[in-house]
């Protein structure tokens, strides 16, 4: 029995664990609505207002659940709107298989209708894009979207004209069962001696974790306890190493807050676990640097490392762990606590003063919302200043998320670091007097 290449496409996304596609109703993108209509809500779809919004709620989607979710784009503007929100998928590494339906094969090149050039106005977003031309490379170019999409970690695109979407695949190319898991990899034992080798030789040991971290809080915690080391963390980590650590700091760059600055710059050797911070000056450049993370073009190329390692946080650390004697001097944590507690106190002064006049504080809305909060609640923080009220007054409580643009700004020089610290001191200061 014959079978379109819409049908291959649907059957294929249910296989892959795609649970929702967001998208609008287009012409162009009908047969897949259709096929996506035949499962019976097996593959839900969610219309939204825009593309756009579209495309930011299935990398939301992605992150949340942790399985891959599709979006859709019909020929011309629908997919265009897609843009900004694939951008913002691509940079948090969320999984989505986007599809961009087209024009009709037979009228591309010549400025027909809505006429676009999707496979140039996507590739700096996308991991892989498929432009599919005939029926006969159905299932291969979708299946490589899809892989790249998970394992990769980003967007995998197929680019569909409205009339082969239709069309029927008599000879199927290559159909085969999709790769769906990510390999699990840690350094070699004898780099991971090294690294314990350096650990054991340094007198301040500081962890700054990212996302990489995901899933490995509680490994994390007890290598940081072990090590009587303090623990900062970028943005998109505040979710999963906030809460329940006793050794955290906070975190730096130009939304820092608490301790984690001084435990950075303070620290003889820092320990970056899964994080591609992208400020570079804000990390030290007198201190050794360790930086472990499962994709190899994240390495140094942020920090001046003196080791960097490919490898699975959780497996890593769990490997590591073992190599490292428990430290019984705690001088730099309690150093660093300290200073954290008497910040943490300093900001309250935003939530507890009540100033003159009507109205709020930013500081006492966030702070609010952060204690009413269910504890399986989802921030989205957006960009702007809400990211400052986010990353300084929503606590994260286990089981809560932080969704937002966290790699969409640019690096700062270090006069913008600079800037940033002085007026630091200078809020501090006013709140001491």
């Amino acid at each position: 029995m014959t079978r379109t290449v819409a049908s291959y496409l649907v059957k294929m996304m249910e296989d892959a664990g795609v649970r929702n596609i967001y998208g609008i109703v287009g012409d162009s993108a009908n047969p897949v609505f259709d096929e996506i209509r035949k499962t019976e809500g097996r593959i839900n779809y969610v219309n939204v207002r825009n593309e756009e919004a579209g495309a930011f709620a299935a990398g939301a989607d992605s992150q949340a659940s942790g399985r891959p979710t599709a979006v859709i784009g019909s020929s011309g503007p629908g997919a265009l709107h897609l843009v900004n929100g694939l951008y913002d998928c691509a940079r948090n590494g969320a999984q989505v298989f986007a599809i961009a339906t087209h024009v009709p094969s037979t009228e591309i090149g010549t400025q027909y209708f809505q006429e676009t050039r999707p496979d140039q106005i996507f590739l700096d977003c996308c991991k892989y894009i498929g432009y599919v031309t005939s029926p006969l490379q159905m299932p291969r170019l979708a299946e490589m979207a899809m892989q790249a999409a998970i394992l990769e970690r980003g967007v995998g695109m197929i680019i569909l004209p409205g009339d082969i979407c239709s069309a029927e695949i008599e000879h199927p190319m290559v159909e085969r069962v999709l790769a769906t898991s990510r390999p699990v990899v840690r350094p070699a034992d004898s780099d991971l001696d090294e690294v314990a080798r350096a650990i054991e030789a340094a007198d301040r040991v500081a962890i700054y974790g990212g996302a990489g971290c995901q899933g490995s809080h509680e490994d994390v915690i007890e290598l940081a306890e072990k090590l009587n080391a303090p623990v900062g963390y970028t943005f998109r980590a505040k979710d999963i190493l906030e809460a329940d650590n006793p050794n955290g700091v906070g975190m730096t760059g130009l939304l820092g807050w608490g301790a984690a600055h001084m435990a950075i710059g303070d620290a003889d050797l820092l320990l970056m676990l899964g994080t591609d911070f992208p400020y570079h000056a804000f990390m030290p450049d007198d201190c050794r640097i360790i930086q472990i993370d499962d994709t190899p073009s994240h390495l140094g190329r942020r920090a001046k490392v003196d080791m960097s390692l490919v490898g699975d946080i959780g497996e890593t650390v769990r490997a590591l762990s073992p190599k490292l004697s428990q430290s019984g001097d705690r001088k730099f944590l309690d150093k660093v606590l300290k200073s954290h507690g008497k910040a943490v106190k300093n900001l309250q002064t935003y939530v507890d003063h009540k100033g003159s006049g009507d109205g709020l504080r930013p500081e006492m809305v966030a702070s609010s919302i952060s204690r009413m909060a269910d504890d399986d609640a989802i921030f989205s923080v957006d960009t702007g200043m809400c990211n400052v009220w986010g990353a300084r007054y929503v606590k994260m409580r286990r089981g809560q998320r932080m969704l937002g643009s966290f790699n969409r700004q640019h690096g700062q020089c270090h006069a913008a670091r600079d800037r940033c610290f002085d007026r630091h001191r200078q809020a501090e200061n006013r709140l001491l007097r």
